[in-house]
């Protein structure tokens, strides 16, 4: 969803259901002109579920939390990433 408070700001949510209790899950809200500077900022929640017992004998969890920053003046965003 973009421009939900009518400050250009964007809202992403996506779920995903697989078979086997495999599933994704993940928000993001990103602000674009923090501070009335041309800076960006993301903030990114994930979690992954994936169940390959049918095939084989493991499962595996991820959880990950993320803020990206960005600037004009920047092209590579700085950003830092937790996953557990």
């Amino acid at each position: 969803m973009r421009n939900a408070l009518g400050r250009a700001e964007r809202l992403d949510v996506a779920a995903e259901w697989g078979s086997k209790g495999s599933n994704e899950y993940s928000v993001a809200v990103s602000q674009p002109r923090v501070g009335g500077q041309p800076v960006t900022v993301e903030a990114r929640v994930a979690q992954l579920f994936r169940n390959f017992l049918r095939h084989s004998s493991f499962t595996e969890q991820l959880r990950q939390a993320a803020v990206t920053v960005s600037t004009c003046a920047m092209p590579h965003a700085a950003s830092c990433r937790s996953a557990r």
